[in-house]
């Protein structure tokens, strides 16, 4: 019995640090996905500044892009530099940079504002999801949909209290509110969050080294032995879930109160609603990607909210209720594909280069799928606000049909393990 207990004392000693950094981790996730949709949140009474459509989507898409495409960089951040400290600088640039935008007068100073916080908004991906994968292996799905569920959490809270402090306050004093949210965040980080060591004690690399040693880790990638349909079958999905997330998430708010004639505040709830929904489909996404395999799990995510986010434009989809049924249904059934999608990433990267491996997986989904809310835009102001909808369900489509042509392949070789 004694010796029972030091074990479990011996345990609960090893483990304390790694909970109390994952909790953090997840604090900071959610963090970090609220400042994605504040502006979004707020798109309504900004509008009344900009009243262009087109302007307002190139505004998301620069933060967007930035997110995406500066996880390149990130991911070499993530094997090679203190994990710790780039998620500490990632919630600092966020607060700086709604500060800025809290003061911006200017179409010109609004865009370098926004150019920051996509900066440090880019910095997080990678490397927190290299510091889960860091810790886990046959619980790598649970984990990732744990760390999914906050992500969630602090979209659903970005959309709610974004909307109800700018319709009280206004819209400058929504974000500098999150100025103050991310610097304290920042603190916390700097003073919890374990340290992880990303290389052997000592060794020391050149840049020359370490870009050489990525493009080697690319080239054994792609030399693999997967077939050249079931890589693009990936990317298109990696891209198509891009374009969803950054699509949906910057109209959901505004179609909500322009189509469907629903208060500001009341569509910031039903997008918290939808968001807190998703993020329990991150969690219960996760678990049964473990144990039934990740391309089931988004073949059947992406079918249902494809037919879900078609059927949302319809007329009769305009009592109180309906609005709330296909809100919870269009989280739930997005969000049960991204821990899938994400344990995916991991399970085909080398476990020397995963983090780069993430890098370039946030860069295609979130790089080239920024262009969506630009394009939804453009769709908006040309014909209605409902065809940005029917773009999206496109996508969804999309993606369910390479998910189809991967399972298949799946079926007939063993590529992947799930």
């Amino acid at each position: 019995m004694k010796k029972r207990r030091e074990v479990d004392r011996i345990w609960i000693l090893d483990m304390s640090p790694r909970k109390r950094s994952l909790l953090v981790l997840c604090l900071s996730h959610g963090a970090m996905h609220g400042y994605l949709v504040v502006l979004p949140a707020l798109l309504p009474l900004i509008k009344k500044d900009f009243n262009n459509y087109l302007i307002l989507g190139l505004l998301i898409s620069i933060v967007f892009s930035i997110y995406g495409w500066g996880s390149l960089l990130a991911g070499i951040i993530a094997d090679h530099w203190s994990r710790k400290k780039a998620i500490v600088l990632s919630m600092f640039l966020c607060s700086v940079a709604s500060l800025f935008i809290a003061l911006a007068h200017s179409l010109f100073f609004m865009i370098i504002s926004l150019v920051i916080l996509g900066i440090g908004t880019s910095l997080y991906h990678p490397v927190g999801f290299s510091y889960i994968a860091f810790f886990t292996d046959k619980t790598r799905g649970r984990w990732i949909g744990i760390h999914g569920f906050a992500g969630n959490i602090g979209m659903a809270m970005g959309f709610v209290t974004s909307t109800t402090i700018g319709y009280l306050t206004g819209w400058r004093n929504t974000f500098a509110a999150w100025a103050g949210i991310g610097a304290t965040i920042a603190i916390i980080d700097l003073i919890v969050l374990e340290k992880q060591r990303n290389k052997i004690a000592g060794e020391k690399e050149q840049i020359s080294d370490v870009f050489s040693k990525y493009f080697r880790s690319i080239k054994e990638f792609f030399s693999s032995g997967m077939s050249i349909s079931t890589i693009i079958a990936i990317l298109v999905l990696i891209i198509c879930s891009g374009a969803l997330w950054n699509g949906v998430s910057a109209f959901l708010v505004v179609y909500i109160n322009d189509t469907k004639n629903l208060s500001l505040i009341f569509a910031g709830g039903l997008a918290t609603i939808s968001y807190t929904v998703g993020s329990f489909a991150q969690i219960f996404g996760g678990e049964v990607s473990d144990r039934y395999g990740r391309i089931i799990i988004m073949l059947i995510g992406f079918g249902l909210f494809t037919v879900f986010l078609f059927l949302f434009t319809l007329p009769l989809v305009k009592s109180v209720f309906s609005i709330i049924l296909f809100v919870c249904a269009l989280g739930f059934f997005f969000f049960l594909t991204q821990p899938s999608l994400t344990a995916l990433i991991a399970d085909i990267s080398p476990s020397s280069t995963v983090g780069f491996m993430y890098g370039m997986n946030f860069a295609i989904k979130y790089g080239i799928g920024a262009v969506s809310p630009l394009f939804a835009g453009f769709l908006a102001n040309a014909y209605s606000i409902d065809w940005v909808f029917y773009f999206f369900s496109l996508i969804s489509a999309i993606a369910f049909v390479f998910c189809f042509q991967l399972r298949i392949q799946t079926i007939k070789s063993t590529e992947f393990h799930q």
